[in-house]
């Protein structure tokens, strides 16, 4: 990248800064797209764990009621509480 000097025009100077001008519209652009894709991504996986504590919370409440709630089974029918 050339600095400004006193041999380049004001035509290559203002060519120069709108190019500049363009390369960081750009790159702020990809960034926030970036941004956007890596708040989506944590929303996706926020959700799928909570998904997957409700779906072993349900499974742990179905365990309990046929096993006892010391995770047990009883023949007897009771839950182990006397």
């Amino acid at each position: 990248m050339a600095e400004p000097s006193e041999d380049l025009s004001q035509e290559d100077i203002l060519a120069e800064n709108a190019s500049l001008r363009k390369q960081l519209a750009d790159a702020q652009h990809r960034l926030q797209n970036l941004n956007e894709q890596y708040l989506e991504e944590v929303s996706y996986w926020r959700s799928r764990a909570l998904e997957l504590k409700l779906e072993l919370a349900a499974e742990r409440s179905v365990g309990t009621d046929a096993h006892g709630p010391n995770g047990t089974h009883r023949r007897d029918g009771r839950d182990g509480r006397d």
